[in-house]
């Protein structure tokens, strides 16, 4: 019942209710509940080292990509439609287009 109530199945997610029952049965000597407590918490601080793993590498590519812009001249990348709304008022403006 506490694996039900810690992965949410068929029933609504609520870790705290599965830690007690999971808790009580690993005291009654259940071996099963003793292993999936100490798994859970394991894989509780794996779960958010991951996280902020893929968070760092996504900021990284963002970064890189960055770099590369600036390296090659580019400030940013605008979609074609803004760019002819900018052309249109410089042109307006009497300045030379890009």
């Amino acid at each position: 019942m506490g694996k039900l109530y810690l992965y949410g199945r068929d029933v609504e997610r609520d870790s705290e209710k599965a830690l007690a029952l999971l808790t009580a049965s690993a005291e009654q000597g259940n071996v099963y509940a003793v292993n999936l407590l100490k798994n859970y918490r394991h894989n509780k601080n794996l779960t958010v080292s991951m996280g902020v793993l893929r968070l760092f590498n996504h900021m990284s590519r963002i970064l890189q990509s960055r770099l590369d812009d600036n390296k090659r001249g580019k400030s940013g990348v605008i979609d074609r439609k803004l760019k002819s709304v900018i052309d249109e008022k410089k042109q307006a403006h009497g300045q030379r287009l890009d």
